[in-house]
């Protein structure tokens, strides 16, 4: 079940608050993503994104979006550390969930950004939203565009985005295991997955989906990989998670975050049976 159905942009609502608006922030320092959401129908588009140097004008812009919208509520993203202590940017972020508060009188919600937890993953899916507006996340696929997860936790991630992207080319996925450079060294894993590949690659724009982006060498792997299939118009890589640690000059399109993880640790994403995602730090 995805967390999020993106549409194009949607025209205002045609009654106010009864309909259980939600206008959602993905607050940063230089420009603030926005996406405005149904609790009823669960489900939210990507409306604009907020560029301004100034409080005032960012402000100004917010008015005019909750004055075309009139939502019932603001939900904003809380940016915590993966042990879930506070930083800089989060006490920025709970200041202009204040500031929101003060200046338009609306209910305000904080959700936890880091999405590894199952009360995190529920309240999203209950506020109709779900992955981060980004800047040009939506608008800079092409129609062919094709998703290929990597196994496993890719895979996951990938399933959600296809969803929520409302992609026409069937969900592909890899088993890298083949294509490793430390084949010969460890040799195979012990759960071999198969690699599935349902569209022609040959000139078709590929965006391989990972969960968590460590040394680079997998994706590598994976585009040797999707070369053995044809030559696609381009190769871009959407991650999770970037832990830092590179050995290759691997460098993702689309990031959801960026966390520091000291070395002979081990983050996995793992899934429960309800299809929660969850982020877990483990000895390697």
């Amino acid at each position: 079940m995805p967390l999020l159905m993106v549409s194009p942009r949607p025209s205002p609502p045609s009654r106010p608050a009864e309909d259980g608006t939600v206008l959602a922030f993905d607050f940063g320092s230089k420009r603030i993503g926005v996406a405005i959401g149904a609790t009823l129908l669960r489900r939210a588009s990507a409306l604009t994104t907020i560029e301004a140097e100034t409080n005032e004008t960012r402000f100004a812009a917010i008015a005019r979006l909750i004055q075309e919208w009139q939502p019932a509520l603001l939900v904003i993203g809380l940016p915590l550390a993966l042990d879930g202590t506070e930083h800089k940017m989060t006490a920025r972020c709970r200041r202009f969930a204040n500031q929101l508060h003060g200046r338009f009188g609306l209910p305000v919600v904080l959700t936890d950004e880091r999405l590894t937890s199952a009360v995190a993953d529920t309240e999203l899916r209950e506020a109709g939203l779900g992955w981060r507006v980004r800047k040009g996340r939506v608008d800079a696929l092409h129609p062919d565009t094709a998703l290929v997860g990597i196994h496993t936790g890719g895979v996951w991630v990938a399933e959600r985005l296809h969803a929520a992207l409302g992609l026409v080319t069937p969900l592909g996925s890899l088993d890298v295991s083949f294509y490793r450079d430390d084949f010969s060294r460890s040799g195979l894993h012990a759960q071999l997955k198969t690699s599935d590949i349902p569209f022609e690659v040959e000139d078709r724009p590929i965006v391989i989906v990972d969960d968590v982006l460590y040394t680079g060498r997998t994706i590598r792997a994976a585009m040797n990989e999707i070369f053995d299939y044809g030559r696609p118009a381009r190769i871009d890589l959407a991650v999770l998670v970037d832990r830092g640690g590179r050995e290759l000059p691997v460098c993702p399109r689309w990031l959801a975050q960026t966390l520091q993880i000291e070395e002979g640790k081990n983050l996995q994403l793992e899934r429960s049976e309800t299809g929660v995602l969850t982020l877990r730090l483990a000895d390697a």
